[in-house]
């Protein structure tokens, strides 16, 4: 970040931008990995598992927030329908996000 003279905030959001203005132009996606660290990326596979830990590290999110968060809300207010519905829909995206992560497992 001393290179470019930006904060790590303007970068993340430089990034952001990128990526929403690349698919609106249909130009390759920029992944980062180990390896290559940003590149634009054409390959099937690569992708795949770029998605797959991209699906695994917010899984593991939504799980902390379901655990840390709702659940103990839903203690305390067992009776609130919005609770109730964050909780449902919570507990779907992980769902989901597992699936995801976890293909071979279905």
């Amino acid at each position: 970040m001393v290179v470019t003279e930006l904060t790590g905030s303007q970068i993340v959001r430089g990034l952001a931008a990128y990526r929403h203005l690349a698919g609106e132009k249909r130009w390759p996606p920029l992944v980062w990995s180990f390896e290559a660290g940003y590149h634009f990326c054409e390959d099937a596979d690569e992708l795949e598992a770029w998605e797959r830990q991209w699906a695994e590290v917010k899984y593991t999110e939504i799980t902390s927030v379901i655990h840390g968060v709702l659940e103990p809300h839903a203690r305390l207010f067992p009776k609130s329908r919005s609770v109730q519905y964050v909780v449902a829909q919570m507990n779907a995206i992980q769902s989901s996000l597992d699936m995801i992560t976890h293909p071979q497992l279905q």
